[in-house]
């Protein structure tokens, strides 16, 4: 009976800290550098919404050879769109910071759970699980490298 609680709380637990690693949602970016697990790059500087709308109306007026008055209302186009998106980027980095802190408490607690035995099986199994990860990663990266290359 013991054996069989503890190979379900094993299972359980592993059930759960796999959906911390479920796929990204549609339509997110491929992973790159600066993605966890990938190479590391120096911060960008972030760009203001104004700076983010003037940069895209000044690639598509030099693209398109938009006359002056295409290029203003391009731009308020551009801007308001880059205020908007401006507020959805600050709510997911407080979205995310939250389901960060989540992912920790909720493995503190299972690792309180676990004995010495399992909590070595639970970390060779994770330290597995990223090298894949970072295995994917780095094959991603190559395609996306190869991909921008050809263009």
């Amino acid at each position: 009976m013991r054996k069989l609680l503890m190979s379900t709380l094993i299972t359980l637990s592993l059930g759960l800290f796999n959906t911390s690693f479920a796929q990204p949602p549609a339509g997110s970016r491929p992973m790159g550098p600066g993605m966890k697990g990938g190479p590391k790059m120096e911060k960008k500087e972030q760009l203001s919404p104004e700076e983010r709308a003037q940069k895209m109306t000044d690639k598509m007026a030099e693209e398109l050879q938009l006359n002056a008055a295409q290029k203003e209302k391009i731009y308020q186009i551009n801007l308001s769109a880059a205020q908007k998106n401006e507020v959805q980027l600050q709510q997911m980095e407080a979205a995310k910071a939250e389901m960060k802190q989540i992912q920790q408490s909720r493995m503190t607690e299972i690792e309180k759970l676990l004995s010495e035995e399992q909590l070595a099986i639970l970390k060779k199994q994770r330290e597995e699980r990223q090298a894949q990860m970072q295995q994917k990663r780095e094959q991603m990266r190559e395609k996306y490298q190869e991909r921008t290359r050809e263009k």
